[in-house]
């Protein structure tokens, strides 16, 4: 296995595990909720998530604003995200 790939799969874990972190945020856990969505189930599925789906909600949440003021719709775009890997599978 060569070196890029090594790499490549150590930063789509540590997205994988940036995307865990940010479902445990209680503003994204109440957003969850009022979804119908279980917060706990949702990070179960990061896993089942393919590495394009991975890179592009980790790219979202380091794109938010710093400090973690999340405005509405920044939380909407990552939850429903999350909410269609859940659902798909």
């Amino acid at each position: 296995m060569s070196t890029d790939r090594v790499a490549s799969k150590a930063t789509i874990q540590a997205d994988r595990e940036k995307i865990r972190a940010f479902l445990d945020r209680a503003d994204a856990v109440r957003s969850l909720k009022a979804m119908g969505v279980d917060a706990e189930s949702a990070k179960q599925r990061v896993d089942a998530m393919t590495d394009s789906e991975v890179i592009s909600l980790a790219g979202r949440i380091d794109s938010l604003p710093a400090g973690g003021d999340l405005g509405k719709s920044d939380i909407v775009i990552i939850l429903l995200v999350a909410i269609l890997v859940v659902l798909i599978l």
